[in-house]
Parts: structure tokens; sequence; C-alpha cells
């Protein structure tokens, strides 16, 4: 119960601390703060640009109209991020460099260009300069912004899908405690199921049953303390959540009771080599290094399309990037694959299992 439960649950903690800044840093806008020197609002161009870029709750400028020395002093105080300079040639004035200077900037050569393109048509065609700087200001939109998916992806959120995809490989001690106790040579309990009238199908039914009921209850208590304490934001899709948390849950445990299975030797040696086996499949879904599925997916994708850990990932990242579409479809058709192909693998092992004494 700690490696299944409470260890996820520390390293969701830990994960916050260490990139919960950078997630709320990229996912919420603030307006940038700005200083207009006092003079330019005799430019009626100027005083309406700086209105619209500061007008409504989600404004790119915060604007600030005041001198030339208070400027410095709340530049100095770091109170804003540039000072924006009208009076002879339009300038701007930083501290530093940073995303909200790249914007600031951006916006004076915006400014620079219409000003430009205004004067090139006031030499030929006075007459049409206004409507010029009105088209220029608000140029036709070509182009639709929609949106694929009710989430907000934000790239440092695979962290954490990498430890939902952990979580439920983890599911696979629950198998390998399954494995174990059907097998007369490694447990009590296990010989006595092996003289039991009861199919040893239906006993593997049974147990496989239990432990996705135990696996998934504990998923869906690390889903809801990453989402309401944490305020990580999986999207709006609970159903493929759910779905995906199933696929994952069932896939962990039938891996585990397949190396139950298959592996001679100890409970201890069994242990070593799933544990080996889960983090490996882990790593390379990108849980100890960020990207490493990407390397995989470039150089080798058959991995990907194998590893459910990696699977798991993709099938989150689809969900908040592209919807419950074709690709998150695949991803969880494929989760189903490898744990059917495990399951019935089992089964057929299993019923080979014969002992000349109990």
């Amino acid at each position: 119960m700690f490696w299944t439960l409470a260890f996820p649950l520390l390293m969701a903690t830990l994960f916050y601390f260490a990139f919960g800044a950078i997630i709320t840093s990229t996912e919420a806008f603030h307006s940038i703060p700005v200083a207009v020197v006092q003079g330019a609002e005799e430019d009626a161009y100027i005083t309406e640009m700086m209105d619209v870029l500061s007008d409504g709750d989600d404004a790119l400028l915060d604007v600030t109209y005041t001198g030339e020395a208070d400027a410095r002093r709340l530049l100095e105080d770091e109170t804003i991020l540039g000072i924006y300079e009208f009076s002879g040639t339009p300038a701007l004035v930083v501290k530093s460099e940073g995303l909200g200077q790249s914007i600031l900037r951006n916006v004076l050569d915006s400014y620079l260009q219409i000003s430009s393109t205004a004067q090139s048509i006031a030499m030929t065609d006075p007459a049409a300069v206004a409507d010029a700087v009105a088209q220029l200001a608000d140029p036709a939109v070509t182009i639709n912004s929609i949106s694929l998916a009710d989430g907000d992806f934000n790239y440092m959120r695979e962290n954490f899908y990498s430890l939902i995809a952990m979580t439920c490989l983890f599911g696979s001690f629950f198998g390998l405690s399954g494995a174990c106790n059907m097998q007369a040579d490694l447990s009590a309990l296990g010989a006595r199921r092996s003289i039991t009238p009861t199919p040893k199908s239906k006993a593997i039914l049974s147990d496989i049953l239990a432990s996705v009921t135990v696996m998934f209850v504990i998923v869906a208590l690390l889903l809801l303390y990453m989402r309401f304490p944490l305020g990580i934001d999986f999207g709006r899709s609970p159903w493929a959540i759910i779905l995906t948390s199933l696929c994952g849950v069932f896939v962990g445990i039938m891996f585990g009771m397949f190396i139950g299975l298959v592996t001679r030797g100890s409970r201890s040696k069994k242990d070593g080599i799933l544990v080996g086996s889960t983090l490996l499949m882990c790593f390379l879904s990108g849980m100890m290094f960020y990207g490493m599925r990407t390397v995989i997916e470039r150089n080798v994708p058959f991995l990907n399309r194998i590893n459910p850990a990696a699977l798991i990932v993709d099938s989150f990242y689809s969900l908040d990037t592209y919807g419950a579409g074709g690709r998150y479809m695949m991803d969880t058709v494929l989760l189903l694959v490898i744990g059917s192909l495990l399951c019935l693998g089992s089964v057929l092992i299993l019923r080979r299992k014969q002992y000349a004494s109990i």
C-alpha cells in the first residue's frame, strides 16, 4: 500500500513544489505594467492604441501615464517592465530582458510600422491616410483559433502523467501477489487453491477483478489529490480519464501476474524483475528524463506502441491537446490489447502448471 498509494501521493506533492510555479506562470497571463511618459497623450493615435491595449479584463498592457523621472523610478523599483518614450524618436527603455519586455518591444515595432506606412501614404494620397491607418490597426481576421480539447495543455504536466502511469503499473504488485497465491510451490494459500475444484480461469478472474477495483480506487484518489488540492487540470473529459485509468490499471495488474507466472525462482527474485522492468518502462515514458518519450518516438516509435507507461502518458497528453479523438482511441485500444494478451498468457500458463504432489 505504501508503493501504490503513499509513494505516488508523496511524489505528486514533490512534483507540485518543483513544477507548480512553472505551470502557474505559463498558464496564467497578467497584464504587462508599462509607463508612458507625459506628453504622449498629445498624440491621438498613441493614446487610442494604449487605451485599446489596456482595456478589458484580459488587457495586454497595464499603462501608467507619468513623467520621465517618475517612470525611471518605477522601472528601478521593478513596478513596471518598461517605459515608452514617444517624444522625438519613439523608444522603449527596459531594465532586463524577458517575455514581457519582448511583448512590449513587439508593440512598439507594430506602432513604428504603422507610422511609417501612414507617412508613406500621406506623401502620395493624404486623403487615404485615415482609412489606411484604420485598416492597419485593425486588420482583417484570416485565421480562426479553435480548441480541439477543453483542457489547457502545459508541457510540465507530462511529469504528472508519468506519475499516473507509474502508479498504474505499480498495480503489478497486486498481480504478482495474485500469481504467487495461485502457485502451490510459492505459498500455502496457493497449495490449498490448487486442490480446490474451482476452475483456474474463475480463480484468476476473481483475483483480477478484486485487484482492479482496489487499484482503481488508489489511482482515483491520486487523480483527485492532483486535481483539487494541487490544482492540476487534466481537461474536461472525465469519462475518458476514467477509461484511461482503468486500462492502465488493468495492464499493470496483468503485467505483474504474467511476470509472477512466467518467471521461475523465489518471490524476492520476481519482485526484483518486476520493479526493474516497471521503472524501465516509466523511464522510457519520460518519468526520470523529460522528453524521453519524444526521443523514442523519433528513433524507435515501435517501443512507444508496446510500452504501457508511454501509452498512458500519451493518452493523457492526447486528451489535453486533441481531445478524445483518434490518437487517444488508438492508445486506449493498444492498452486493452496488451492487457488482454497478458491475461490470456497468464491463464494458459497457470492451466498448464502441474504438481507431482501437494
